[in-house]
């Protein structure tokens, strides 16, 4: 909410819309930080805001908190980016306010810092101090750097991961959930290939067809929102229902924790064995998202054309799934690309 009211701002006059819903038809009642219209918002604001969220006993629990002082710390121009030619158009909290809002912040990265156990602390490091954009203003504040002198002391073992490892990891994720969507479209014609029983009646063929349609859609949708987190919870709850039906066994696990061998590994998936292997990680990250992003752009257009091509054989269907699956899968390690996985797909599709 914090985010969209800051994405929302009149830059001349700081003025911010009433909060609106993401959602048509929400019910969840959304907290007001800018209850006077105005950005930034008051301290206030944001303390009743964070005390409205209950308490907190968990370090995402404290770091979400944190992170609602720090986004309000934000410089905020034209859509919610600074206007760099004329920093007073930039509405922002300035003298002790800041101070204050900075003071709330660090000591809920404390708080977070104490209930997380120390052995987590070096895996959060690289996001903390560098990668995560709501804290951008916050680091550099006096306080920020007491807390990271504190809690990330050279003493400790702390890894640096790519600048954007968190972008790595949210297209993996998307990518693994495509795949599992396709495996269990998969499983589900294979068993219906393999029952020997009398052929369905047609009341049931079309709610099979159905839930085929409704599976391209939410892979059209996904393709199309990328990282968006509510189009990934539609494909999710949609998931959880085929899976059920058919038994399927795969599941949707969390986002993938970040390993370099896996992001050298799965850029081979990706690109083949084409793939450099010598490559700064932050480069290897920056190439396997381009790759992800362009992948999604190419599903988005093979189901567009793949809806005109239905296909009535329960085999069939089987094996265009199952290639869909192979395309997105990077842990193959069969030496093939994205690409030549992909040709297989639209071979399938266009019969």
């Amino acid at each position: 909410m914090l985010r969209r009211a800051m994405a929302d701002v009149e830059p001349v006059t700081g003025a911010v819309p009433e909060p609106q819903p993401a959602y048509p038809g929400s019910r969840v009642r959304l907290a007001d930080v800018c209850p006077d219209r105005r950005w930034p918002p008051d301290p206030q604001a944001l303390d009743d805001t964070v005390e409205a969220a209950g308490p907190r006993r968990s370090w995402e629990e404290c770091y979400n908190a944190a992170s609602v002082y720090a986004v309000a710390m934000l410089e905020v121009g034209p859509r919610g980016e600074r206007d760099l030619r004329d920093r007073a158009r930039n509405p922002r909290l300035l003298g002790e306010a800041r101070d204050e809002v900075a003071r709330r912040a660090v000591r809920e990265l404390y708080h977070a810092a104490t209930i997380s156990h120390s052995g987590r602390l070096p895996e959060r490091r690289s996001w903390v101090m560098g990668e995560d954009p709501d804290l951008a203003a916050l680091r550099g504040h006096e306080l920020f750097r007491g807390f990271e002198m504190v809690t990330f002391s050279p003493d400790r073992a702390a890894p640096l991961r790519p600048q954007r490892a968190h972008v790595w990891e949210q297209v993996g994720y998307v990518r693994r959930l495509v795949a599992e969507i396709a495996g269990c479209r998969a499983h589900f014609w294979r068993g219906r290939a393999l029952d020997e029983g009398p052929r369905p009646d047609g009341r049931t063929l079309d709610r099979w067809r159905s839930a085929d349609r409704d599976a391209w859609r939410k892979l059209a949708n996904l393709a199309a929102g990328k990282q968006d987190w509510y189009t990934r919870y539609q494909a999710i709850c949609a998931f959880r229902e085929w899976a059920a039906e058919c038994g399927y066994p795969g599941s949707i696990a969390g986002f993938p924790l970040y390993c370099e061998e896996s992001l050298h590994a799965q850029l081979r998936g990706a690109a083949g064995p084409r793939a450099r292997t010598d490559l700064d990680a932050n480069i290897v990250v920056r190439e396997y998202v381009r790759l992800c992003d362009r992948r999604l752009d190419h599903l988005l257009a093979d189901v567009a054309e793949l809806e005109q091509t239905p296909v009535d054989d329960f085999a069939a269907r089987a094996e265009l799934w199952a290639a869909l699956c192979s395309w997105f899968d990077d842990d193959i390690a069969d030496g093939s690309s994205a690409d030549e996985r992909r040709e297989r797909f639209r071979k399938l599709a266009r019969p």
